[in-house]
């Protein structure tokens, strides 16, 4: 069985006290959001899994969810359920202009990149 590292989500919390921590010697505010973004998964199936949407409606959700992230303008932004992971998250990053780091702490059986269910990296 592979261990799974926790060194992303160290990393992760590590930078955002750095950025606390300078914010607050700096009386500057740092803008967190935390948002589960919604697999839209149904979380039945084997070799892969059926969705609740279409992939226009999902389309139409990531991009209100990209425009209302513009607007509130955060320093930090932690999403939940997100999937694919890490496609999902660099496509945000870059629709947003921030940089990211992913962790998948679900994806069903996998070696490397392959595995079942095939759409399936939560």
């Amino acid at each position: 069985m592979r261990r799974k590292s926790i060194l992303p989500v160290v990393i992760a919390l590590v930078s955002i006290i750095t950025l606390f921590v300078a914010g607050t010697a700096a009386s500057e505010e740092l803008k967190v959001v935390t948002i589960n973004v919604w697999s839209g998964l149904d979380y039945n199936g084997t070799i892969k899994m059926g969705r609740y949407e279409t992939k226009e409606v999902r389309i139409n959700r990531y991009q209100l969810l990209v425009n209302e992230l513009r607007e509130l303008d955060p320093d930090v932004i932690c999403i939940n359920e997100a999937n694919p992971l890490p496609r999902f998250a660099r496509k945000l990053a870059r629709d947003l202009k921030m940089d990211y780091i992913s962790y998948i702490n679900m994806g069903g059986i996998h070696i490397g990149v392959v595995g079942i269910p095939v759409n399936f990296r939560h």
